[in-house]
């Protein structure tokens, strides 16, 4: 099987190139064998064993570990370059990652030491075949579509001389780097460019389309090119009398002959042989169906395809699926771990003791690394600790930046020389949210854990500017455009803006792991497209040293107070108002509250201001660590925002506790008021 790679843009303007050569291959080897790949995609693609060829198109941006990470599933890679001679020298520094380089220019074909052929582009019956109007039918006269290099300006001058009564259609698309068109020119010119469909509809509805070619250098030192572009090709098939300055750089030989195409090596010949044209209406429409009939016979992107199967001998069909088992003998896997904190920082919470327990369930089967990015520092660590590179970044904050060219560089790189098997995006605060569209664009296979709502909102707890639950599922965008400006001072428009970004990002997410069917749920309200992802509800392992496991709990006396587990890191968000509220509000010698977890400075002032004997503030607690907790009898899960799973609440009910929760998200999901807990709304505090 064949897969089409195109290493440049996708939405450039040469984009339809790519299209024009995927449909000519599965008209000739076939639909089922043929695949149009893209950084997302051509891993898979190679890894499935299914295809033998791998061509990559244009050969501009090729980005080279990616082709080096796929080289070897193939058994033939061909690169079809289509910016010889300006992009040589680049073109040179990749020729080693293929077996046949197809230039478009024959100048270049030496330079590829043995591997070097030449092949022209071509035209696309689908995208370029109009009939060839008659005389009357026609709007304009004299057509030219093309950037305003400086050789192009004296012949399109002296055309609008000569034939001053005539319909000029003219796109003279320019750039910074050039000149301002001359006034005569800019009088008559559209000034931007026009949709590749409409360039072929003015083509084929003008007397008479003058081609001229580039005479610029604007990557190394080439100027201009030895043969024809493809538009020779593709003006010949759209019903158009084409006028052609040849330029002196262009030998003979490289010039195919292709009939009814007037083809002038001076400015005299050119006004000449436009004259001719533009009086003879016989003359016009004979030399255009000539030039298509001579198009249509040998110059389509099929007869290029069948050019490179004929040289290359490739296996353009599909392969068997491999049955065989992978090597006993491969390396471990490497898991990069992409996060806003480790275990080893000050301030962790479940996210930290989730990337925790992996690492200790994984140990000796896979080698796990982690990628942080605080204040103006990335750091890649092993997950022993050891600290294996670091790199200067710009602060970015914690939310909400959604690409950042250093850590995009840096994290590309990181990749391909660390060999890194999967990224598992625990979270992307701090980092630019780009990073799994970089990552799959290196190769790597791609997870995503919904810890939180980030992928949803920038307000990654979705509290609205009061501080509660906005039900984001039922709200328009317009609301949250309110919100976010009145929080954030973001624009209107904002909202939508990042989700068309998210739209991108999950593209490039192979798996989306959720807590909960409450948070993969609400997800899909937002991204429907999700529902065409692998995903998976999980849930969290609970820390210790087996899941689920229980602790021993020493029997009570009748008199106890009733002793109340407040469990995990003491925040606004948590419920701790909430908390304080029911503290205030109940009989100090019937209840005593145990605080288990972190608890935000102010939080820990009113402890010491208040001194209250029922009010025991322990202070974080160690994973797995739950005799504090076992001692208890009921433990409090507040949130007030919907939290995606909770692994305090599997630590209560571990130790024998019967949890209070809260009714939103996951708390609400996971404990069926009555029988394993109790539900209650998150603003009750009775």
């Amino acid at each position: 099987m064949t897969v089409l790679y195109n290493t440049n843009f996708t939405h450039n303007p040469n984009a339809y190139l790519t299209l024009a050569v995927q449909r000519a291959a599965e008209a000739l080897f076939g639909g089922d064998n043929v695949v149009l790949a893209d950084n997302r995609s051509l891993v898979t693609l190679a890894a499935a064993g299914e295809h033998a060829t791998l061509i990559c198109l244009d050969g501009q941006r090729l980005n080279r570990r990616l082709i080096e990470r796929v080289r070897p599933a193939f058994r033939t890679t061909v690169l079809w370059l289509f910016e010889d001679p300006f992009m040589l020298d680049y073109n040179k520094a990749n020729a080693d990652l293929f077996d046949f380089i197809f230039t478009n220019d024959p100048s270049c074909v030496a330079s590829y030491a043995g591997k070097g052929h030449y092949l022209p582009l071509g035209a696309s019956r689908t995208l370029h075949l109009r009939p060839v109007l008659a005389d009357d039918a026609l709007e304009y006269d004299i057509f030219f579509a093309g950037t305003m290099w400086p050789n192009r300006v004296r012949p399109l001058r002296a055309l609008l001389k000569r034939f001053p009564d005539k319909r000029f259609k003219l796109i003279c698309p320019t750039n910074i780097y050039l000149p301002p068109l001359p006034r005569d020119i800019a009088a008559h010119a559209i000034q931007w460019p026009v949709s590749h469909e409409s360039f072929v509809d003015f083509a084929n509805a003008s007397r008479v389309t003058l081609t001229m070619f580039r005479d610029y250098a604007s990557h190394g030192r080439a100027g201009r090119a030895t043969a024809p572009g493809p538009r020779l090709f593709e003006l010949g098939l759209a019903g158009t009398a084409q006028v052609v300055e040849v330029d002196a750089g262009i030998a003979a030989g490289n010039f195919p002959a292709i009939d009814g195409v007037a083809c002038c090596d001076n400015l005299g010949a050119l006004l000449t042989e436009t004259k001719a044209l533009l009086t003879d209406p016989a003359l016009r429409h004979a030399r255009a169906a000539a030039s298509q009939r001579a198009v249509n016979k040998a110059h389509l992107f099929e007869n290029r395809l069948q050019q490179i199967a004929a040289i290359t001998g490739a296996e353009l069909r599909r392969l068997p699926a491999p049955t065989n088992a992978p090597d006993a003998g491969i390396r471990r896997p490497r898991v990069l771990m992409c996060t806003h904190s480790t275990m080893r920082e000050s301030d962790w919470g479940g996210v930290e003791v989730y990337q925790q327990t992996l690492v200790t369930a994984l140990a000796g089967k896979v080698d796990v690394f982690f990628w942080i990015r605080r204040e103006r520092t990335c750091t890649l660590m092993h997950s022993d600790g050891t600290v294996l590179e670091q790199f200067t970044m710009p602060e970015i904050g914690w939310l909400d930046t959604l690409t950042d060219a250093r850590e995009e560089t840096v994290f590309a790189n990181v990749i391909p020389q660390y060999e890194i098997d999967i990224v598992h995006f625990q979270h992307l605060g701090h980092h630019a949210a780009s990073l799994p569209i970089i990552a799959k664009s290196c190769g790597a296979g791609t997870v995503l854990s919904a810890h939180d709502f980030f992928l949803v909102c920038s307000r990654y707890n979705l509290l609205d500017y009061n501080s509660v639950f906005c039900n984001i599922g039922e709200r328009t965008v317009t609301a949250c455009d309110i919100c976010l400006q009145v929080c954030e001072s973001i624009p209107p428009g904002g909202q939508e803006t990042r989700r068309a970004f998210m739209t991108e990002v999950i593209r490039s997410v192979d798996v989306l792991l959720f807590g909960t069917a409450y948070s993969e749920q609400l997800s899909l309200r937002i991204y429907p497209d999700l529902a065409d992802k692998r995903r998976a509800v999980l849930g969290i392992p609970t820390p210790g040293d087996a899941p689920g496991a229980t602790v021993a709990r020493a029997p009570r006396r009748a008199d106890d107070k009733l002793k109340v587990a407040v469990v995990g890191n003491f925040l606004r968000s948590k419920g701790a108002d909430t908390v304080l509220s029911v503290i205030e509000t109940v009989d100090p010698s019937l209840f005593e509250f145990h605080l288990l977890g972190k608890a935000e400075q102010q939080y820990e002032e009113v402890f010491r201001r208040k001194n209250r004997a029922n009010i025991i503030y322990h202070g974080r607690y160690n994973v797995g660590e739950l005799n504090a907790l076992a001692a208890c009898d009921v433990s409090l899960h507040l949130s007030i925002w919907p939290e995606t799973y909770v692994i305090s609440l599997s630590e209560a009910w571990a130790s024998g506790l019967v949890p209070i929760v809260s009714r939103l998200g996951a708390l609400g999901e996971r404990v069926t008021d009555g029988r394993d807990g109790f539900v209650v709304d998150p603003a009750a505090t009775t």
